[in-house]
């Protein structure tokens, strides 16, 4: 077997276990509360985004230089930064709403 293949199936096994093992936990324990679940949220986003960026980062870096791919990372991260203050995320708070309208757009949603 081509070594290649058997890093690609040992990663893939090893990371369909950590799944089924997260999943396990998950079903075992009690339902966090919703300060512990936000930070397991969180933790889980920024894992996910590291390894993501890291990748990406990795290639830019072998294909346009150091210099230019952090100088791009960086103008698009101030890109962001700049489209996320202009149209900010709007915010809706469902405990200030009656029970009837929730209900009404809960059903209007799932319809």
């Amino acid at each position: 077997m081509d070594p290649k293949v058997a890093v690609a199936l040992t990663l893939s096994l090893v990371g369909g276990l950590s799944t089924s093992l997260g999943a396990l936990l998950a079903i075992l324990n009690r339902a966090p509360n919703n300060k512990k679940l936000g930070m397991l949220q969180g933790f889980a986003t920024g894992l996910m985004l590291s390894m993501s960026f890291f990748d990406l980062a990795y290639d830019a870096v072998n294909a346009i230089g150091f210099l230019k791919g952090n100088l791009w990372f960086f103008a698009g991260a101030l890109l962001f930064s700049t489209i996320a203050d202009v149209f900010p995320e709007p915010y809706c708070n469902l405990a200030d709403e009656s029970d009837k309208h929730v209900q009404l757009s809960l059903t209007w949603f799932n319809t």
